[in-house]
């Protein structure tokens, strides 16, 4: 051949290796290699296209022999430390850039690779010497300094990667890598304010960027908003190609905002893409789980745990199908997650309390409350970094500004869209509401809404304008209803639904006038058994009074004493049910708890375990077998309760009933 065929088959190599078509390059090479054997630039480029081949193993030797030929060409050196990168060579690829930069002082894409290298190997000093040479060779390429950003960001020194990004900003104020990864980085501050203000920045310039839909939904996710979180989710799916990853964090989203049927969908999908997608195995038991379906939740964690051993989520829904019960195995690994500095504290705190439920189920009780403890220390450490704080001396004056509200003068507000009926079951939690509801909700008239979140809200809105000096009148009642029923699922042949958030107990006022057809249950628990159980769980990050006792006995005591009051003002707006009087004598409670519903008595409602509906709380196990007490786990933990109970004693609380006689 002569050589204007070798340079044909070099172009055509070159055109195929460009265009992504490994196969057709090789071919190419492979014929040009073989007429000049000794041509350098042949022999790199077939070396690149196998480090990206099937045949990756045989690079090395085709990317050293173009060095050797042609020493002094930088190209064929940095040709040499990708190909040795790629194979994973990485100290080998060190040796050759540090060649490179030796030859060619002033070569960025060399320190840039040497930094790139270094941080590979665990060397983050030598990455960030590296970076920053490159960054001041050449400061107006921003990639250099988005990776010492992304550097100081995992070394947890987030105020230098801000003062990098905002150099960067200033030139390049809407690219989109520069808002990804201050996102990420304020992601690891926890401060959701600042990540919202940078995701809609990001959206705005990039309105099709599945990234920055992500980073929405997460922005919703954080403040508590979970519908809206998965409503923006579903925009990434159609934004990038169907994948069981995306399709299980829509899933998931789904979980948390109740929507069962997407969520089951999406899981399916995700299942034929990859039937062993550990997260999409977790997520499938947490349905399984909600729907009563245990034997299928335990199968799904089993087979999750055997892919992923850390799979967090996991492991807390497998301690709970089991009731704590771990083996020392799967305990062991838990222990790794939760006692790893280095891993998200979102991972670490549901593996701390899976440990301490799995030493409770031991009869370990003295390690399992320090466990406990630790659990909760690590909320704590969350709650600091997101500036949550629980203030307990709030209380009181809460109290008087909801009790201020002045609804006296104001006709009730008539349900004039015939929404379907609210019965709102209130209490403290773990007092024992899913319980209730879970029987009212087994009713065929009834529609089970579980906790909304929509009540407190409106409360605290009216709550401000009231403390403004505003008026609050018949108009400003009637949005709040409007605001209220919005969103309700479709209710089906159902004309009532209910509501079992539990703080709900706050708003009893305004429930009287803006829906004064609604039924009010109101359910007290013996107020030690109570407390414990709020301590013994991980609750929604929004609850971080959960992590004292002496913060829960003092919201304990806002609750009774706010439900004392109601019952002085309006006697007969609510029925109050007892647990303990509940499990004793079910037959007979659970007929009066439906006839205070205003409902004639369905033999459903006896048999409520068997009701095809998902039960998403603590109590979602506990809930589908038989009616029985729960209570007496507060004696194993006798010794650590004693501030408990001074507390609660010294607000007036009954240590038996909950209730308060006079206010202290």
């Amino acid at each position: 051949m002569s050589a204007g065929e070798f340079e044909g088959l070099l172009a055509s190599g070159l055109a195929a290796h460009q265009a992504g078509r490994i196969e057709d390059a090789l071919t190419a090479y492979r014929a040009a290699i073989s007429l000049q054997p000794e041509d350098a630039e042949v022999a790199s480029l077939l070396g690149v296209a196998l480090s990206q081949s099937a045949w990756a193993d045989q690079a090395a030797g085709f990317l050293a022999r173009a060095v050797q030929l042609e020493p002094e060409q930088i190209p064929f050196r940095m040709n040499f430390v990708e190909g040795l990168e790629r194979l994973g060579q990485i100290e080998r690829a060190r040796q050759e850039v540090r060649a490179v930069i030796v030859r060619d002082p002033g070569h960025v894409r060399g320190w840039e690779k040497a930094g790139d290298l270094a941080a590979q190997a665990g060397d983050f000093d030598a990455a960030q010497a590296a970076w920053t040479q490159a960054r001041m060779l050449a400061p107006h390429e921003p990639t250099p300094a988005l990776k010492l950003a992304a550097l100081e960001g995992q070394r947890r020194r987030p105020e230098r990667a801000h003062a990098i990004l905002d150099a960067l900003a200033a030139r390049i104020p809407e690219d989109s890598r520069l808002l990804s990864l201050r996102c990420n980085i304020l992601a690891g501050e926890r401060n959701w304010p600042a990540f919202a203000a940078t995701t809609d920045i990001w959206l705005r310039a990039h309105p099709d960027d599945a990234d920055a839909w992500r980073s929405l939904s997460r922005s919703h996710f954080e403040a508590g908003r979970y519908r809206d979180a998965a409503n923006t989710f579903g925009r990434v799916l159609t934004l990038v190609p169907v994948n069981a990853a995306d399709l299980t964090s829509f899933a998931q989203l789904c979980l948390h905002a109740l929507d069962i049927d997407a969520a089951t969908g999406a899981l399916a999908q995700a299942e034929q893409l990859e039937p062993e997608y550990p997260d999409m195995l977790a997520a499938r038991a947490l349905l399984s789980m909600y729907m009563g379906r245990f034997v299928e939740a335990e199968t799904d964690c089993v087979r999750c745990l055997a892919v992923d051993t850390s799979n967090a989520s996991a492991a807390v829904t497998l301690s709970r199908v089991r009731r704590g019960r771990l083996a020392d195995s799967e305990l062991a690994i838990m222990r790794r997650v939760a006692d790893d500095p280095n891993a998200d504290l979102d991972r670490r705190i549901p593996a701390a309390f899976t440990i301490a439920h799995a030493l409770d189920s031991r009869r370990d009780y003295d390690v399992a409350f320090a466990a406990y403890q630790t659990a909760h220390a690590l909320a704590q450490q969350r709650d600091n970094l997101e500036s949550r704080r629980f203030d307990a001396g709030n209380l009181a004056s809460r109290r008087e500004r909801i009790l201020a509200l002045d609804f006296s003068k104001m006709a009730p507000v008539g349900n004039t869209a015939r929404a379907p009926r609210a019965i709102f079951i209130v209490g403290m939690p773990r007092s024992g509401t899913t319980l209730v509801e879970a029987v009212i909700a087994a009713h065929p008239r009834v529609l089970g809404c579980g906790e909304r979140i929509t009540l407190p809200p409106l409360l605290d809105a009216l709550v401000t304008i009231s403390s403004e000096g505003r008026t609050i009148d018949g108009e400003l009642l009637d949005e709040a209803r409007r605001n209220y029923l919005a969103g309700l699922p479709n209710p089906g042949k159902a004309d009532c639904f209910t509501d079992k958030q539990p703080f709900n107990f706050q708003a009893i006022g305004l429930i009287d006038k803006m829906l004064p057809d609604a039924a009010v249950v109101y359910v007290r628990r013996n107020p030690i058994e109570t407390c414990l159980s709020i301590y013994r769980q991980e609750f929604n990050k929004a609850w971080s009074f959960a992590h004292s006792l002496d913060d829960i006995a003092a919201v304990y005591a806002h609750h009774a004493l706010l439900m004392h009051e109601w019952r002085a003002r309006l006697p007969a707006r609510f029925t109050t049910i007892q647990y303990e009087d509940l499990v004793a004598d079910f037959d007979a409670s659970a007929r009066a708890l439906i006839a205070a519903c205003g409902l004639e008595w369905d033999p459903a409602c006896h048999e409520f375990q068997r009701a095809a509906r998902p039960i998403a709380t603590f109590s979602a196990v506990e809930v589908r077998g038989k009616v029985s007490s729960h209570n007496g786990r507060a004696a194993n933990y006798q010794q650590h309760l004693a501030p408990l109970i001074a507390a609660l004693t010294h607000y007036g609380v009954d240590l038996v009933s909950g209730a308060v006689a006079t206010a202290p």
